[in-house]
């Protein structure tokens, strides 16, 4: 009887092992089948990409500061190297909202003695509570060639993009003027109303055809 359960058990064992097998290898050829399919589909319509198309606008660049109580006033402290980046009249901002909150009202001259931090005191519009992070607009420049951080490549010294001219992506080494969290400002290299790529970059070099699928559109709030 012992011995007739035995084999019972391993009729089982062996009975749920192929149909794992089997399950298996089913699931590796449909996802055979799908990979198989993607790239008939690319080779037939085209490399899928999303472009942007350049035009003259703002390029703003912002630092995120902790905001403390200064007496009757809020304020944040600086280091040496980064008093070159503030200014009075600079624009402040809420951390995750473009509401304007106010502006610098002056940059200390002088270091606060034993720590060789300069106090920033802000003008607000608003009350805020205690400590607050904000947004303070650092760069403002108006009419300027900006592109997608996305559609920049670097390796080593190189820097370049690839322009879509007559129905293909073309390399393009540029020059970078200045840099924000999403956002690069161009110095040379490009002109206005040109396209460059900004999704599909890594499989360009694998294909001959391309297709356009998309139009990038910069969002608000891009912070450094």
């Amino acid at each position: 009887m012992k011995f007739l359960r035995l084999i019972f058990y391993v009729l089982i064992l062996l009975l749920s092992a192929f149909f794992v097998q089997q399950k298996k290898a089913s699931v590796v050829a449909e996802k055979a089948l799908e990979v198989e399919s993607v790239l008939s589909i690319m080779s037939e319509k085209g490399l899928p990409l999303k472009i942007y198309e350049i035009k003259p606008r703002q390029f703003s660049r912002y630092y995120t500061v902790n905001l403390r109580s200064c007496g009757d006033v809020k304020c944040f402290y600086i280091s040496r190297d980064e008093r070159e980046m503030f200014k009075s009249g600079q624009i402040i901002k809420k951390f995750d909202q473009e509401m304007i909150l106010g502006s610098i009202r002056a940059v200390s001259s002088s270091a606060v003695p034993s720590t060789g931090l300069y106090q920033v005191t802000l003008n607000l519009n608003n009350k805020t509570n205690g400590s607050e992070l904000v947004r303070v607009q650092t760069t403002n420049l108006k009419n300027r060639m900006v592109i997608p951080l996305e559609s920049v490549t670097q390796i080593r010294d190189e820097v370049y993009v690839y322009v879509y001219e007559n129905e293909k992506p073309v390399r393009r080494d540029i020059k970078i003027e200045m840099l924000s969290a999403n956002e690069v400002l161009v110095a040379d290299g490009l002109k206005t109303n040109e396209s460059v790529v900004v999704e599909g970059l890594s499989l360009i070099n694998l294909f001959d055809k391309y297709q356009v699928t998309g139009k990038f559109e910069f969002s608000e709030g891009n912070d450094l």
